[in-house]
């Protein structure tokens, strides 16, 4: 005769829920570069980047001396360029080369001017202020069309026409020294979307 078996219970184990932790995406690596250009001397940074139509870049700027002389013939200036061709150097200025110039008028007073292909540097009629250590963020966007549009620490300076081709993007001081830091590549705008800017 079989013995009977006895009574037998079990506990049921809940599976445990395994958190897993989602790595913060690693903010984007910045280029600091520094650079500087005696009286009456200039100087150029390589490419910061190449700027295709409806594309924006966003540089930031500090002025870190001026490099003051007396007898200096040029003015003091801080600009950016945007050239066709990988070489600044080598640009054809007759047909390539758009120019965004800041130059000092007096004390942290500076004047805006630009200069465009076949044309020479003109007054916009703006000035801005910059300081010896204090950074400034320029913008740059590039409207469908071709279009450029400046904004000098978020407040839109203004636009221009220009060629449809990628620019590169370059910095040229004269007789000073600032540091520029930016994050390499430009980034994609909204399709449509157009520079604006005050009129000349």
């Amino acid at each position: 005769m079989l013995g009977g078996c006895g009574s037998s219970s079990s506990t049921a184990t809940s599976p445990t829920a395994v958190v897993v932790a989602t790595p913060t995406p690693a903010a984007a690596a910045r280029t600091t570069l520094s650079l500087n250009a005696g009286a009456d001397q200039q100087v150029y940074s390589s490419s910061l980047t190449q700027l295709a139509l409806t594309q924006s870049f966003s540089v930031d700027f500090t002025l870190d001396r001026i490099n003051a002389n007396p007898t200096a013939e040029f003015r003091y200036a801080i600009e950016f360029w945007f050239t066709k061709t990988a070489d600044v150097t080598a640009a054809d200025y007759s047909s390539d080369g758009l120019v965004l110039s800041l130059f000092q008028a007096h004390d942290t007073t500076w004047n805006v001017w630009v200069r465009t292909p076949e044309d020479n540097y003109r007054s916009t009629g703006l000035q801005v202020q910059v300081g010896v250590g204090t950074p400034k963020t320029l913008r740059v966007l590039r409207g469908p069309d071709g279009s450029i549009g400046f904004y000098l620490d978020g407040v839109s300076l203004l636009g221009l026409p220009m060629y449809k081709e990628p620019a590169y993007v370059f910095a040229r001081l004269v007789g000073t020294g600032a540091t520029f830091s930016f994050v390499q590549g430009a980034t994609s705008t909204s399709v449509g979307s157009s520079p604006s800017g005050p009129a000349e």
